[in-house]
């Protein structure tokens, strides 16, 4: 059996498309361009913002930092991490 992650980064690899940030599931992982090298991680919806909180996660030296990026805002969401 998958264990959850595994199974979002299945449905990820198979979608290879640039979609809404506001149709990525909470949790997912993504980037902001196709060749970026920065992957983000979804959050909560922050009202007073009006922006999604994602988590920049960087594996090389476990950085994590925080980032609001609004819903409308193209993401490609096909990577192998």
């Amino acid at each position: 059996m998958l264990a959850e992650s595994d199974k979002r980064m299945d449905r990820l690899e198979n979608d290879g498309q640039y979609i809404k940030l506001k149709d990525v599931k909470k949790h997912d992982f993504f980037r902001l361009k196709e060749n970026s090298k920065t992957v983000f991680m979804k959050q909560e919806y922050d009202r007073y913002c009006k922006a999604f909180d994602c988590v920049v996660y960087e594996s090389s030296n476990l950085n994590v930092e925080d980032r609001h990026i609004k819903s409308s805002k193209l993401v490609y969401a096909n990577f192998t991490y």
